[in-house]
């Protein structure tokens, strides 16, 4: 079992991708809002965070590392747990679904057994 399933390279570029995203929005925020304000500080600080864990996250999905898989899986409970606040408020709906559903499906494919067994 050396080749990849096709679902976990899709999920590691999107992954890699998301982490590049959130970084550069992370940069941009403390750019555009530099000020001694600390919300500004400590948002920043998480957006780089979260950046840096999804694109390990992502390249350890590529490698096939068990600890990338609980990683991913762990990120979508959040995500998970995120769209039912978000769903529960009025305007978030339209957001907090649509995570619902991508968490279920992704938490869901990432513990079949098939997929688990290509993990190291």
């Amino acid at each position: 079992m050396s080749e990849r399933p096709t679902g976990v390279t899709i999920l590691a570029i999107l992954m890699i991708l998301y982490g590049i995203l959130t970084l550069m929005g992370g940069f941009i925020i403390g750019i555009a809002g530099a000020s001694p304000f600390v919300g500004i500080s400590i948002t920043v600080f998480i957006y780089i965070i979260w950046g840096i864990i999804y694109i390990i996250g992502g390249l350890g999905l590529f490698s096939l590392k068990d600890w990338a898989r609980i990683l991913a899986i762990i990120i979508n409970v959040l995500g998970l747990i995120g769209g039912i606040i978000l769903t529960i408020t009025i305007v978030g709906a339209l957001i907090g679904i649509p995570m619902i559903i991508i968490s279920i499906i992704i938490i869901w494919y990432l513990t079949k057994e098939e997929v688990k067994a290509y993990f190291t």
